[in-house]
């Protein structure tokens, strides 16, 4: 299929060291699409973890109780003639951060059509890879309670990479690669269809972000399956109740296989690719945000990579960022990436620890510390922070990674997170009860000055430190709404 040409063009207890503040990311009004200058922000994307297997796909993630479903997807080499249909559940615990699998799908099929209704995912229609790409109207419901697949009546029309919105016990498919545009509606209650036709104008979109908000389902971007190859940054409303559509302000750049969540009134689409018939796909790494209410867009911080086909969701002011293909080898990529949309909001009964490189911390789950053997410890990031069999960690590197503790039945496990900086970043050293002025502004009562730890350090309103016990702190200013992150590392007294 000549849609599919652009595609070959390219993640207790604990210590004594407290806790690290995180400047929450500026929005940026979008000026114009990519290759357009910007205001530049610093990408706050974090690595969390690898998946167990690398894909990339469509939508076909859904988040429940805090667990994130992958059901599906695709995985390739390095050209689409190599892609592979995965029929498997791979399941994220964000919670504990660990993997776990679900019953394997009776029929995988590549960009089907997703959806959560109660404790069930909906797996609806789909297509073959190439070189036939032929579509197929079967239903496949997951029962997650039960770890149970079963079938229900199939799709009046065979589409794939259509947008999906739930509302009460119906699930809307719209749009979507298969023929004429069409609304199909499935009551789960009666597990019966109903087609709607739609304008020749709308409803044609495939791969692109679809949400649903104030009873009305916003789908932005992708590509018209009557404009083969060209991906689009129409911004299409759908209003079931009424069942009309208008149109929202188009996005900044024409992007297709983006991946997206909503964040209340805000529509995320991140990643993707820009096509154009008989020219080379333009593959991009940028976050653009939608403000339903306002009807504007604005840029959010940077992937840590160019990439298309990634899949996303939403869990507690987090947004998770799982695999998608790499635009410079071509390849299903197994990163999963995180970005805190509060990081602000912390978790006062969680202790977090700061190192700088090199630095050994003991970790401990009891005062115990020969107990510490009978405990498995894990590093999710060895190249920032090792830690032995014994609970003793070693920063290794700048970056963030999450120490884990768990028994050996797994009935307690526990985690804690560690910020690994470089010894050159420190702003000051001082000792036990000494003191030093930081400086931001002439008027330092213009500032809000703020400890991360006043067990170890305090802050005063005018910038002056005073160190109370040896450690490793950040301080935080903040000024005319931006936030800045200094750190004071306090020494003992050395007697004489």
């Amino acid at each position: 299929m000549e849609r599919k040409k652009w595609i070959l063009k390219k993640l207790c207890a604990l210590s004594l060291v407290f806790v690290m503040c995180f400047t929450m990311f500026p929005y940026y009004p979008a000026v114009g699409a990519e290759g357009t200058e910007q205001t530049e922000e610093t990408c706050q994307w974090k690595t969390e973890t690898t998946m167990p297997m690398a894909i990339h796909g469509c939508k076909n993630i859904i988040e429940k109780d805090g667990k994130i479903y992958i059901v599906g997807g695709l995985s390739s080499s390095r050209l689409i003639q190599n892609e592979v249909i995965c029929n498997k559940v791979i399941i994220y615990d964000t919670n504990t951060k660990q993997w776990s699998t679900g019953k394997d799908i009776p029929q995988a099929y590549a960009y089907s059509n997703y959806a959560l209704v109660g404790d069930k995912i909906y797996v609806m229609g789909g297509e073959t890879c190439a070189p036939a790409y032929t579509k197929y109207t079967n239903v496949y419901v997951y029962d997650i309670t039960n770890d149970t697949w079963e079938t229900a009546k199939p799709m009046p029309k065979a589409y794939c990479s259509a947008g999906t919105a739930v509302i009460g016990d119906k699930i809307y498919v719209i749009g979507g690669y298969g023929g004429i545009a069409y609304v199909q509606i499935y009551d789960t209650k009666n597990n019966s269809w109903t087609v709607l036709d739609t304008p020749s104008t709308k409803a044609k979109q495939a791969y692109g972000a679809c949400h649903l908000y104030k009873g009305k389902v916003y789908m932005i971007g992708g590509e018209y399956w009557t404009t083969t190859d060209n991906s689009i940054k129409t911004v299409n409303i759908y209003n079931p109740e009424s069942d009309t559509w208008t149109t929202g302000k188009e996005m900044p750049d024409a992007l297709t296989h983006t991946a997206s969540v909503i964040d209340g009134n805000k529509i995320y689409v991140m990643g993707g690719a820009r096509c154009a018939e008989g020219k080379d796909a333009v593959y991009t790494d940028k976050v653009y945000i939608y403000d339903i209410d306002k009807d504007e867009w604005m840029v959010g911080p940077k992937l840590s990579s160019r990439r298309f086909g990634s899949i996303a969701a939403l869990i507690n002011d987090k947004i998770y960022l799982f695999g998608g293909t790499d635009a410079n080898t071509m390849a299903s990529m197994d990163k999963v990436e995180v970005l805190d949309l509060k990081p602000e909001k912390q978790d006062q009964d969680k202790l977090s620890i700061l190192m700088y490189e090199n630095e050994k911390q003991q970790l401990s789950v009891s005062y115990q510390l020969e107990e510490n053997m009978t405990y498995q410890w894990t590093s999710s990031d060895e190249s920032v922070v090792s830690v032995n069999e014994k609970g003793v960690a070693t920063a290794v590197g700048e970056g963030e990674a999450e120490v884990t503790v768990a028994s050996s039945d797994e009935s307690y496990t526990e985690t804690i997170a560690i910020k690994v900086i470089n010894m050159r970043k420190l702003a000051a050293h001082i000792q036990e009860s000494g003191t030093v002025r930081l400086y931001l502004t002439e008027d330092a009562a213009a500032v809000i000055w703020k400890s991360g730890n006043e067990e170890i350090a305090t802050v005063d309103e005018t910038g002056v430190v005073t160190g109370k016990k040896k450690g490793l702190v950040a301080i935080t200013a903040e000024l005319e709404g931006k936030t800045y992150e200094l750190y004071v590392r306090v020494s003992e007294v050395k007697s004489e």
